[in-house]
């Protein structure tokens, strides 16, 4: 089995934000109701009682705003848990192209798990 090593690959990224969680959960109708500053908040776009989109700041700090589909009938979708404790799970996880800044995470319980796991040739 190949040996695998911590590997960071964002480009554009400032240091990684370990701790880094998204405070409040926003319900919106509609994706022009999303604010130009994100901050910490996940905003979730909602049409007749179902979650359309995800939309939250990139964890790692460059400023992009990251939109994932929740409509199972577009791909590619993922799949939003709402939890009691009002946070968020979202699977799969959410990878930004190598041309923005690269981040790889998963959002658990609305906090950001980082992958940056690189396989050794």
């Amino acid at each position: 089995m190949p040996k695998r090593e911590f590997h960071p690959r964002r480009r554009r990224c400032k240091e990684k934000n370990i701790g880094h969680h998204y405070e409040r959960v926003i319900a919106l109708e509609s994706l022009d109701d999303v604010p130009r500053e994100l901050g910490k908040d996940l905003y979730i776009v909602r049409r007749g009682q179902k979650d359309r989109w995800l939309v939250v700041a990139c964890p790692c700090g460059c400023g992009d705003k990251i939109e994932a589909n929740l409509m199972r009938t577009h791909y590619p979708h993922w799949r939003l848990k709402r939890h009691n404790d009002s946070t968020v799970s979202l699977r799969p996880s959410l990878w930004v192209s190598e041309e923005r800044c690269g981040s790889h995470f998963w959002l658990i319980r609305s906090r950001v798990v980082w992958a940056f796991w690189e396989q050794e040739n």
